[in-house]
């Protein structure tokens, strides 16, 4: 649980950002959308489109990090930047 604290995952928003996608790739494999959806490429492109669509609009619709959340994650990452500048 602290490592989804610290990033802000919400496991209910990913499912839904998967789950579009997928559902879009299924679909359109076993011809249950319509062949147009399919821009004249595989059916991973217009997958991709609707999870990033998905990605946008979630991120939109959910409220930003409290900035206690954010200083946890530049934090946990801090110690990694300081030991490789003290390499270069």
């Amino acid at each position: 649980a602290e490592i989804e604290e610290i990033l802000g995952l919400n496991r209910k928003w990913s499912l839904a950002l998967v789950g579009a996608g997928e559902t879009v790739a299924v679909l359109l494999i076993y011809k249950i959308l319509p062949g147009w959806l399919l821009i004249g490429s595989l059916p991973i492109l217009p997958s991709l489109i609707v999870a990033t669509l998905t990605l946008v609009v979630v991120s939109y619709l959910t409220t930003p990090p409290s900035p206690k959340r954010i200083a946890k994650f530049f934090d946990l990452f801090d110690s990694v930047f300081q030991s490789s500048d003290e390499t270069n």
